[in-house]
């Protein structure tokens, strides 16, 4: 029987046994939903709590909605997050919501597969504050459409927010598995693209977490996927892969 968003959400702490969860939402599946989907009535629900919660799909289409529904939800054995939508900018939320979002996923200390795919964005300042709040992800899949260069660069030496905020080292400090899907409208002439990962960008960022000293903090496996040839230049990678570096790519 189909139900409706806000039904489900009302009592999903039911499923008090429930590992694994994929939570969609859109205007054309539920039009109910758009009411659920408002930040202003997020308030009026009730804390989620899902004890034995492995792993996590949240797809909502439409308004950016899915830090309040993080928010809610208490589910303390988490190990997989994925974040799906149209767009992902924590600079437009109001700072105490930010703030409650990110809390929520420091808490999840056996966080350690992140997956963010989003349409818009996410922007650098953004993509900073979730990594610093998920610091035990070992393997990041990552939809990216622009900032591929910040993206890199926070990987590498870590942030400065505009907001002043500013990482002590690279953020995820215990990446291993790194997929990298790049996005890209089709441009006229390959040689010509704007938003593409610059060879440098790439070699320091291999420099520093495929050689890291520490085992725990070094990448085994990159995978990248690039619509197009001009966006995808990797710089030397060979002498990494020689050294014991997965590497794949892929132009669809």
């Amino acid at each position: 029987m189909k139900r409706t968003l806000p039904f489900i959400l009302r009592h999903l702490s039911l499923c008090t046994h429930l590992h694994h969860l994929n939570l969609k939402a859109s205007p054309e599946s539920d039009e109910r939903a758009m009411l659920c989907l408002s930040p202003d009535l997020w308030g009026y629900f009730e804390p989620i709590s899902l004890p034995s919660l492995s792993s996590l799909t949240v797809n909502f289409e439409g308004p950016m909605v899915c830090p309040y529904f993080i928010e809610k939800l208490d589910a303390p054995r988490l190990s997989f997050l994925e974040l799906r939508g149209e767009e992902m900018n924590l600079t437009e939320l109001r700072p105490r919501l930010r703030e409650a979002f990110l809390s929520k996923l420091r808490s999840w200390e056996y966080l350690t597969q992140l997956s963010l795919r989003f349409w818009l964005g996410p922007d650098p300042d953004s993509l900073a504050w979730i990594f610093e709040a998920t610091p035990f992800v070992t393997t990041l899949d990552i939809m990216l459409f622009a900032c591929h260069d910040e993206f890199l660069e926070m990987l590498t030496s870590g942030w400065e927010t505009d907001a002043g905020s500013k990482s002590t080292g690279p953020l995820l400090p215990r990446l291993r598995v790194l997929k990298l899907d790049l996005k890209e409208i089709e441009p006229f002439d390959y040689e010509d693209v704007t938003e593409r990962i610059l060879p440098d960008s790439f070699d320091a960022f291999l420099e520093a977490r495929a050689r890291c000293l520490d085992p725990d903090g070094r990448l085994r496996k990159l995978v990248v996927t690039a619509p197009y040839p001009g966006n995808l230049d990797c710089g030397d990678i060979e002498k990494y892969v020689k050294e014991g570096l997965f590497f794949e790519s892929y132009i669809p």
